[in-house]
């Protein structure tokens, strides 16, 4: 028998840290889904997430013909009661930011493992709220100015320079607002990988 493969199905270079930190003997494969997230739709955040993360997966999956498991994962924020994806241009990232001015915004991301051999799978979804202290305007500008921010649901990077010294508090994973939280993907990974 080969050996399984895992197949993170992400762009995401925060993802792919947190999943080799949570299986640091494992070597991770990084494929890319091409799916069109837009054309997913639902009101319900973690609906939402769940829908989307299960494409991408069904995506890659489609692409393999041997045995793997594949861990997709999506993340939109919540702020105020309004689903806010990856910000569209400058203007909307710097009205994200001045709203974290006031307001706690809430990480909800989905995680989704399959197992191509066995059709096994399994998936959650986890939320995590951060509050922010009061960001400068200079602070935002740097911010709008940083392509990295314009790649993460709700424009905000709670691990990046810019932004990491006004992180309050989190309440909830860490890594849930980074996009993949470890906690589940690991033994999510290890039960996919049991005959």
């Amino acid at each position: 028998m080969g050996k399984i493969r895992i197949i993170l199905g992400s762009g995401s270079p925060r993802r792919a840290e947190v999943l080799r930190a949570a299986l640091p003997t494992r070597t991770i494969e990084v494929m890319v889904p091409d799916i069109d997230e837009k054309l997913i739709r639902h009101r319900n955040p973690s609906a939402l997430t769940m829908a989307i993360a299960r494409a991408k997966n069904e995506a890659i999956c489609g692409r393999i013909h041997d045995d793997a498991v594949v861990v997709t994962a999506d993340t939109v924020s919540v702020c105020r009661g309004v689903v806010r994806e990856k910000p569209r241009d400058a203007s909307e990232l710097r009205e994200f930011i001045l709203s974290y001015r006031v307001f706690p915004v809430t990480a909800v991301t989905a995680i989704w493992v399959h197992r191509t051999k066995t059709d096994w799978s399994t998936a959650v979804v986890d939320e995590a709220t951060v509050t922010f202290d009061r960001f400068t305007d200079e602070e935002v500008d740097a911010i709008v100015a940083e392509p990295a921010f314009y790649d993460s649901a709700g424009g905000y990077l709670i691990e990046h320079p810019l932004m990491r010294r006004r992180v309050l508090r989190v309440r909830g994973d860490p890594q849930t607002v980074m996009g993949l939280p470890g906690r589940f993907a690991r033994p999510f990974v290890l039960d996919a990988l049991k005959d």
